[in-house]
């Protein structure tokens, strides 16, 4: 039955990219192993673990970057040495989008375990208990899903989304970790809305590691408002363009 479902998202012809797609998954399952027995606060530390991975590998770049930017700016130089500048910033800013792919595949299946944890435990347990902070209580005033008790934020499982309840009790499938690598390599075009869904999710979560930008998959336009409201992205433009000067920023839990 797998198989099948594979062979329907992907074709028989991808085998290699299914290859490359696998360990992803099998890396995900052993680390989300091994946040079981974490508490809900050090789970959501794991993201700004990955947020720190990500800027250690640009800091260089982003430095080097700075000083020509500088250099740039002197009134003593032609137009031909600030293009040559200029063309030194362009190479850097190829280098470093192409650390941040390197770190952000690197993190990926540590970034989707946490992802299935949080999803695990919001199912199991009904909630997730964590010190609160200004995101949290800034969250609590919008949506009924968060709730500050004193000095912690409490994350709940149920919610209301565009009129309808809303209970959380879903853990992510393979095909479904799976299908969120696909996504980020750009290997799907067109899949069934409630698995695109729940995979754009683990796609939009890895790409805003950077806290740069980020371009989520375009859902199909029955899917928008009910499913990001599921989801809690109704706050979130689903098709921002970085290249058309689009930017965006996702409350991550």
């Amino acid at each position: 039955m797998f198989d099948g479902i594979l062979k329907k998202l992907f074709g028989d012809k991808n085998q290699k990219d299914l290859d490359e797609l696998f360990p992803v998954v099998d890396s995900t399952n052993q680390f989300s192993q091994k946040l079981i027995h974490i508490s809900d606060d050090e789970l959501r530390a794991r993201t700004d673990d990955f947020k720190k991975a990500i800027k250690k590998a640009v800091e260089d770049s982003i430095e080097e970057k700075k000083k020509l930017k500088e250099k740039a700016s002197s009134v003593e130089l032609g137009i031909s040495e600030k293009e040559a500048i200029y063309d030194k910033i362009d190479a850097l800013e190829v280098q470093e989008n192409e650390l941040i792919e390197s770190t952000l595949l690197e993190i990926m299946p540590h970034a989707f375990a946490v992802v299935k944890e949080t999803a695990r435990r919001l199912a199991e347990n009904g909630q997730l208990k964590v010190l609160a902070n200004e995101n949290d209580k800034t969250l609590s005033q919008k949506l009924d899903a968060v709730e500050i008790q004193g000095d912690h934020a409490i994350w709940k499982n149920n919610w209301d989304a565009a009129g309808t309840p809303v209970d959380w009790s879903m853990v992510h499938y393979d095909v479904q970790l799976m299908g969120g690598a696909a996504l980020h390599k750009g290997k799907i075009a067109e899949m069934d809305k409630l698995l695109i869904t729940k995979r754009s999710v683990l796609k939009t979560i890895r790409q805003n590691l950077d806290e740069t930008s980020f371009e989520n998959a375009v859902l199909k336009d029955d899917i928008k408002k009910k499913d990001l409201e599921i989801l809690d992205l109704k706050n979130c433009d689903e098709n921002v363009n970085p290249k058309k000067g689009g930017s965006s920023e996702l409350q991550i839990w």
